[in-house]
């Protein structure tokens, strides 16, 4: 059976969300980001490496590798702080009242701790020198049937495995609620069922819509997953107990073929201007893949990008 290539965006994903009000004088003001979200931080040099790493355990973490080399993906059980989790869930709807767009989120130090603290987790399957590369994302999906995660799609369709069958790029999503079938969680099609992987990954097709598996986790788990294996957002039900938010970082290991740019180490001190830099590159990318952002919002984007990367992305734009 092969399902529908809806790649991108699915009608009801907040993806399009986006308003011109926003400023480039503001969005470079730490004190506009503070007083809009007290509850965090935006520190103008921030050091991830304040944050010590998880520790999952050597049980833990050999099912971690066991999963991916299998099945392409593993989920946790909750190893973030919940309290955290939440303001950084509130954090993002305050920008969306304010007029913004849910990518902005990421400028806020907690999100940038956050991924320092799961880099453990990931360690085993990428080794010690992965590193962040573009697309980071910020998904916001209010209960209504209307309202879906990105559709059907592969992230990835070239050398996505090593020979031991671990992965060469990985997405880490991160539940800053609580992800349910009636809210919107994530599906996969695990590695071992699919006919297509991995030498033939630009085929979407499921032989037994019985492989198709939901990964429902509490907030403060994390779900990892090739990028070359078949993944989506569920559909929200309009009894969902609230909006399904989540945030997701791309990671590969060091040394690949086509690596990728701009990347981000998290090993050294993150500037404020280093960190909305990337983000205005990453709504740069996403622009060219059928994300809609205000005209503003590009340029203050293209202005951001140009400060840190030497206009490096303005054929983005």
């Amino acid at each position: 059976m092969s399902l529908p290539d809806p790649i991108g965006a699915t009608p009801g994903c907040s993806a399009s969300r986006d308003s011109p009000s926003w400023s480039l004088d503001k969005l470079q003001d730490p004190e506009f980001w503070r007083e809009l979200n007290p509850a965090l931080s935006v520190t103008e040099h921030l050091d991830p490496g304040q944050r010590e790493p998880l520790d999952p355990g050597a049980r833990e973490s050999a099912e971690y590798v066991t999963r991916m080399q299998t099945e392409g993906y593993f989920s946790t059980r909750p190893l973030l702080n919940k309290d955290r989790m939440a303001a950084m869930a509130g954090g993002a709807a305050n920008i969306l009242e304010a007029g913004g767009h849910e990518l902005w989120t990421l400028v806020y130090d907690e999100f940038w701790l956050t991924l320092k603290e799961i880099s453990s987790v990931l360690d085993p399957i990428l080794g010690k020198d992965h590193r962040i590369v573009p697309m980071p994302y910020v998904n916001f999906i209010n209960p209504g049937t209307e309202n879906a995660g990105f559709g059907v799609h592969r992230d990835r369709f070239d050398h996505p495995v090593t020979p031991n069958g671990l992965p060469t790029v990985v997405t880490a999503w991160i539940a800053l609620t609580d992800a349910t079938p009636d809210r919107a969680c994530l599906y996969v099609l695990p590695a071992s069922f699919d006919p297509n992987f991995p030498n033939n990954l630009r085929e979407l097709a499921v032989n037994n819509l019985q492989d198709i598996r939901a990964v429902p986790v509490e907030a403060g788990s994390v779900i990892c997953f090739n990028q070359a294996i078949m993944h989506w957002g569920g559909r929200s039900s309009p009894r969902a107990e609230g909006p399904r938010i989540s945030f997701a970082f791309e990671f590969e290991r060091a040394n690949i073929a086509l690596p990728r740019e701009p990347t981000l180490n998290l090993d050294r001190t993150l500037s404020l201007e280093a960190r909305l830099g990337f983000i205005g590159t990453v709504i740069l990318m996403l622009s060219k893949n059928n994300i809609q952002f205000s005209r503003e919002t590009l340029k203050s984007a293209a202005a951001l990008s140009s400060v840190v990367y030497n206009n490096q992305f303005a054929s983005y734009f």
